[in-house]
């Protein structure tokens, strides 16, 4: 009995301890002071019809493209407080750049996040890939079942979750409000919650004075994240 009571403890801890950042170690060759990956969509004008809570930044239309959908996700994890890691969309003509773009092509070879519709068998429905020239991440492959195009909320939650991969994080095995999550309810958590954040905080901490960047657990509580 008693070594049942144990397991059980050692088990909760586990489950209790927050984002998965598996190996930190391998990372993408980027700083503080040369910080853009850039996201490149196969297919760039998919209309998904617009199913997002009111409380959304993308409520309002009835539907949009998918770079609309993407550079949501890339201004979720852009905003993230002391982070250093910044999303960008890849330019549809890297000849011609539009206003603010940050793109170089000679470090996108190395820095591009490849998003794409394809085999619909894949597992749960999408997956990631991460390619490595040593330690170093040099790019990383989503493919994603085309049915997530039914509606706004399933591309983000879908998208936004392998990206989170793609940056180097991992499933929390609980059941918080976690877009990593496997037990994330995609009408509740469709974008990257507090969880999730303190992660990709944890991966790319930008020096911020007084601030920690340890992994800490969070119980999918909003609380122990500063906004």
């Amino acid at each position: 009995m008693k070594k049942e009571r144990l397991l059980l403890i050692i088990l909760f801890i586990f489950m209790s301890l927050g984002f998965r950042v598996p190996f930190k170690e391998y990372r993408w060759d980027i700083n503080e002071a040369n910080n853009y990956l850039w996201i490149k969509p196969c297919a760039r004008d998919i209309v998904l019809p617009n199913d997002v809570d009111s409380s959304d930044p993308l409520y309002g239309s009835t539907a949009i493209i998918v770079t609309t959908a993407l550079n949501s996700i890339a201004t979720d994890v852009n905003s993230i407080f002391a982070s250093y890691v910044r999303l960008e969309i890849y330019p549809a003509d890297p000849n011609n750049l539009p206003p603010g773009s940050h793109f170089e092509i000679a470090k996108a070879q190395n820095r591009t996040i490849t998003v794409c519709a394809g085999d619909p068998s894949a597992l749960a429905g999408g997956h990631s890939q991460r390619f490595f020239e040593g330690k170093e991440v040099v790019s990383c492959e989503i493919i994603y079942d085309p049915t997530v195009h039914r509606g706004v909320k399933d591309y983000l939650a879908m998208v936004g979750h392998e990206i989170g991969h793609c940056l180097g994080l991992d499933h929390p095995q609980d059941i918080s409000d976690s877009l990593m999550s496997y037990y994330s309810d995609i009408e509740k958590t469709y974008r990257l919650a507090p969880d999730d954040k303190l992660g990709i905080r944890y991966l790319y901490p930008a020096n911020v004075p007084g601030v920690s960047h340890k992994e800490e657990a969070t119980y999918g509580l909003s609380c122990a994240y500063k906004k």
